[in-house]
């Protein structure tokens, strides 16, 4: 992880560095990570880092990630390991989008493909919390754009 964030944050520097000499000479770069444990026990344990990085511009950019492992051995928890990928979890993960957004017009057509798409590949973005686990689709999901950020829904871990 930390070359992974060694190498995020180096990208995150050249990039400034453009910034500065192409754009605005006066832009300033920083970068604050936050860790936090949503689980830790006998079976699971679901770390979650999130950065605020000041990258130019009139606010800064929010990334997160999740990393799940097995306590007993160390390896990483898949989301395929843990829940049954099956038309009952695609119709909970939609339910549980129309009701956390109520304000969105999901377009169904687009939202079950996204959903089967992603049940499919693997859900990627995803941690244990409070006894369930939350589930997480990148900016961009949906057909929404950058204002509505990315999209989750909990779903009973057992």
């Amino acid at each position: 992880f930390k070359s992974q964030a060694d190498s995020f944050l180096d990208g995150r520097k050249e990039d400034a560095v453009w910034y500065r000499e192409s754009v605005d000479a006066s832009c300033q770069y920083g970068q604050k990570s936050y860790v936090s444990i949503s689980r830790c026990d006998e079976e699971f344990v679901s770390i979650l880092i999130s950065r605020e990085v000041e990258e130019g511009g009139p606010h800064p950019n929010y990334y997160s990630e999740a990393l799940n492992f097995f306590s007993q051995t160390g390896g990483l928890v898949k989301f395929a390991d843990i829940i049954t990928a099956d038309d009952a979890l695609k119709e909970k993960i939609k339910e549980g989008l129309h009701k956390n957004y109520p304000e969105l017009e999901f377009d169904d057509t687009l939202l079950e493909k996204e959903i089967g798409d992603a049940l499919v590949n693997g859900i990627e973005d995803w941690y244990f919390v409070d006894g369930n686990i939350c589930i997480s689709f990148p900016e961009g999901s949906f057909g929404f754009g950058h204002a509505e950020g990315s999209l989750g829904v909990l779903i009973p871990a057992k």
